[in-house]
């Protein structure tokens, strides 16, 4: 991703035009892990969720400048999330198909997780594992401003461990970890809220 966030609306912009590589090149580094959180949080296996991925992208790929986004009628990340389920769902509906020759149990055990999947459990998923996506990337765009030292000292803090014992664990004193966590968390707070304002539209 790059070190200064573009903003979504420019990338959504730009990906519309299919020999932009770059840009597609530049959406697929944001959206590929969050896509693929989706797939797997749908007990889909590793092998299958690989190939899955590979059929969202096309997917996505040949919309996109048929696309128009209308942030009053949703998020484009809520979009995204919908094209993966629907993507998964038709997977796991061929590979009923392919099974039908199987024993009745395993028919009905693959026709009850298909039944199980429902739109609003994945949405509140994908919701879930954006915040997560968003705290991660935070997370990681802080190692361009701090020492390893600092951050490990924030994300003990984060698990709530104490201060003397992140000091221990760390090798520093009790007031380094202290300003390690101040200076480090009021940069990651200023990095969730600036991805919030570029990123989730």
């Amino acid at each position: 991703m790059p070190k200064t966030y573009r903003t979504r609306h420019t990338l959504l912009d730009r990906i519309k035009n299919p020999n932009d590589a770059d840009a597609w090149q530049e959406f697929m580094e944001f959206y590929k892990s969050y896509i693929y959180v989706i797939i797997r949080s749908m007990n889909i296996k590793a092998d299958d969720a690989d190939d899955i991925l590979q059929q969202i992208s096309l997917k996505l790929w040949k919309n996109l400048p048929q696309h128009q986004h209308d942030p009053e009628k949703g998020k484009f990340r809520a979009w995204v999330s919908t094209v993966s389920k629907n993507t998964v769902i038709s997977f796991i509906k061929k590979q009923q198909v392919l099974t039908q020759k199987l024993d009745i149990l395993q028919q009905k055990e693959e026709m009850d997780y298909l039944q199980s999947i429902k739109a609003p459990e994945i949405e509140q998923i994908a919701q879930k594992e954006w915040e997560v996506f968003i705290t991660n990337t935070a997370l990681r765009k802080l190692e361009e401003y701090f020492t390893a030292k600092a951050i490990e000292a924030f994300k003990l803090h984060l698990q709530a461990i104490e201060a003397a014992e992140i000091a221990n664990t760390l090798a520093v004193s009790r007031d380094s970890v202290y300003k390690y966590i101040s200076r480090v968390k009021l940069r990651f707070i200023e990095e969730i809220q600036r991805l919030k304002e570029d990123l989730d539209i």
